[in-house]
């Protein structure tokens, strides 16, 4: 609902030119005040007609026809079909309601009788103010599908409000078109799920988010980051204490609006290319995208696999800290920017993992990370990502694992991935057998389904990464092979001969390819999807074999 235009200030120019009084900023912010409630009024407007359609169809089908709704039409039928709610409701209670009838006192002195006060106009009703408003033609797409608790209050299946005669009880009357206005300039929320991102795996965020949603109304503003290369701000709470984490996709690295020294052309991506981003196999405005599908993951996995990602959605944030590269920071006026991210709860820590020697994290913590990062090919894993709760400096109590925005790339870029603990002493030493029973039992066409339903933006590609990487961890337990030597396999060499080494990985995901093609033809694309990951996995079993028995005779 909000616009990512900056609003045009009438004088602006003049205003700067001589001092800025404070009569000035007052009628500058009242005008763009009642610029924006105008416009999330007419939306919700617009909304509701969509809403008030579909129930009319069903409820009184003779006041809808192809033509734009009428303001009287509307009104009428809406008036209709609230008295018909409270007639139902009377008759469920089974007592009649008399009319009400108001005496009052007549100017000469005398008692006056007035008529019987009419059902109330119906909560939809449009406002008295909008009177010269003809038609309603405009259609609205709604940017949360998700019915929740964080969804614009019009965006549910519309049904009749309950009755003020319901449980027999006399409701005080009210002002319901008072009431419409106040509730469509408050529709829209601060902060909105998108998508289905509102899940069950999703719930811990509830409770945050309500919380961040005061705190911005507040005026309590997120907190841009200075570390890292995108745009990352901690969201606070009305304490202003951190509690959660906010990555904008049009602010990391390349993308337009990236507010550090990383940002990419503004008409990048206009004509509908896919622009690269800043690891290969991750495009810009992928990277909010795979820190849910990293959460969502780790959440598949069973208690003994699970790492620990800390709960993530995909939300809308609306404020004016966010950064734009057509705008001036030090603009005394700053557009409000509707932004879409990842939305991820804030993991206290003490530390990260470089400020302390690798021989004191538990071999289990370490274990749980390392499958993490083969099945994702994480690309960005390093000491940095790696959170540690070790209270007073004594003993490690968890490994929290962050930031995963370069995981998941595409199957023909592989060759990127990073793994910092991959020279930890923990990853040289073998996987507990509840973590091997574990691996083995992960059903990854049930992941995968799960991540088409709640990740519908994700490339098939960046399932294929997952299915094959899964494949790798699950041969590589089943040959006996440690998280260093699945690793390895991943890695490119550093001390390779060639000007561009390949990783193991690298050379079967190119050797399944050229098969797949010869079988089908001289020309190897496109290969068919099914044969080749077949392919792919079988010669990942075999190479798990070959370096399980070379480890052996060694």
């Amino acid at each position: 609902m909000l616009h990512d235009k900056t609003p045009e200030w009438p004088g602006m120019s003049a205003s700067f030119g001589a001092a800025l009084t404070r009569a000035d900023v007052r009628d500058e912010v009242g005008k763009a005040l009642a610029s924006f409630a105008d416009d999330v009024l007419r939306r919700e407007l617009d909304r509701l007609q969509a809403d008030l359609r579909q129930a009319f169809r069903l409820n009184i089908p003779e006041a809808v026809d192809e033509k734009p709704l009428r303001r009287k039409d509307l009104c009428s039928a809406l008036d209709e079909w609230w008295a018909r709610v409270q007639r139902e409701s009377e008759s469920e209670c089974g007592e009649c309601k008399q009319p009400t009838v108001v005496r009052s006192t007549s100017t000469n002195g005398t008692a006056a009788t007035t008529a019987p006060r009419s059902p109330p106009a119906s909560p939809l009703s449009l406002p008295a103010a909008l009177d010269n408003v003809e038609t309603l033609t405009e259609t609205f797409e709604v940017a949360t599908p998700a019915v929740s608790a964080m969804s614009s209050p019009w965006w549910s299946p519309m049904t009749a409000p309950a009755s003020p005669l319901l449980g027999c009880i006399d409701a005080v009357r009210k002002d319901w078109r008072r009431s419409f206005v106040e509730n469509a300039t408050k529709a829209n929320r601060k902060i909105q799920y998108l998508h289905e991102s509102q899940c069950c795996e999703t719930y811990e965020i509830n409770d945050v988010m309500e919380e961040a949603i005061k705190a911005l109304e507040n005026g309590i503003k997120p907190h841009l980051v200075e570390d890292g290369l995108g745009g990352t701000y901690f969201v606070k709470d009305r304490k202003e204490t951190f509690v959660a984490v906010f990555k904008p996709r049009d602010e990391e690295p390349l993308a337009p609006n990236n507010p550090k020294v990383h940002a990419g052309s503004l008409t990048a991506g206009l004509l509908g290319e896919a622009q690269k981003g800043l690891k290969e196999g991750v495009l810009v405005g992928e990277a909010a995208i795979n820190e849910y599908a990293a959460f969502l993951v780790d959440q598949a996995s069973g208690a003994t696999l699970r790492a620990g990602v800390c709960p993530t959605a995909l939300v809308r944030v609306a404020n004016s800290a966010f950064h734009s590269a057509t705008e001036d920071r030090r603009s005394a006026f700053r557009s409000v920017k509707d932004k879409v991210g990842s939305f991820q709860l804030f993991a206290p820590h003490d530390c990260t993992s470089e400020d302390m020697g690798p021989s004191r994290f538990p071999d289990d913590q370490v274990h749980r990370i390392a499958v993490l990062d083969i099945r994702l090919c994480n690309t960005d894993r390093h000491a940095g990502n790696i959170l540690v709760r070790a209270p007073n400096g004594g003993q490690v109590d968890a490994l929290v694992p962050i930031d995963h925005g370069y995981a998941l790339p595409g199957l023909e870029s592989l060759g990127e991935a990073t793994f910092e603990w991959l020279y930890w002493p923990a990853a040289k030493r073998p996987f507990s057998q509840a973590l091997c029973d574990e691996i083995r039992s992960i059903d990854v066409d049930e992941v995968e389904s799960l991540l088409q339903k709640r990740v519908p933006m994700l490339r098939p590609e960046c399932l294929a990464t997952l299915r094959t990487c899964t494949a790798l961890l699950k041969h590589g337990v089943e040959a006996g092979l440690t998280a260093y030597e699945i690793g390895t396999l991943m890695v490119r060499p550093e001390d390779g001969e060639d000007d561009e080494p390949q990783s193991a990985l690298e050379a079967m995901v190119a050797e399944s390819k050229k098969q797949a093609g010869a079988e089908d033809g001289e020309i190897p694309e496109p290969a068919p999807a099914e044969r080749r990951l077949q392919l792919l996995d079988e010669l990942i079993a075999k190479k798990c074999k070959a370096l399980a028995a070379s480890r052996t005779e060694s």
